[in-house]
């Protein structure tokens, strides 16, 4: 890369250049539409490819009486987390409360199911 920006250090090994010479990045100056479009996109995304399958096949599992494994405990508390994280959003685009709320709903309902699972055990 050329240029003449500052030279800028790190962790004490040789100086790389400082390429953003002052100015924000790219995504600083996004507007708020075009970041909440950007994390939308990938937030459908992950739902269609990987969360609402993987959940559909969770709800198949504990409606036959199968334990949650580890690994399906930790897909629900990250799915939980990220629920948290977007609560703004959707708050703001009602648009999108239906089908958050029938996501929700759908966790809910593989959770209870788990637990009696586990009580019946």
């Amino acid at each position: 890369m050329g240029g003449t920006g500052a030279m800028v250090s790190h962790h004490g090994s040789d100086p790389v250049p400082n390429i953003t010479n002052g100015k924000q990045p790219e995504v600083e100056k996004m507007t708020i539409s075009e970041r909440e479009a950007g994390i939308l996109e990938v937030t459908v995304r992950r739902l269609e490819q990987q969360r609402l399958p993987r959940a559909l096949d969770m709800k198949a599992m504990v409606d036959r009486g199968e334990r949650l494994s580890d690994l399906d405990i930790a897909f629900l508390d990250e799915v939980l987390q990220d629920a948290s994280q977007i609560k703004a959003f959707v708050d703001q685009h009602p648009e999108w409360q239906e089908l958050s709320g029938r996501m929700i709903h759908l966790y809910k309902d593989i959770t209870t199911k788990a637990l009696e699972n586990e009580e019946n055990r």
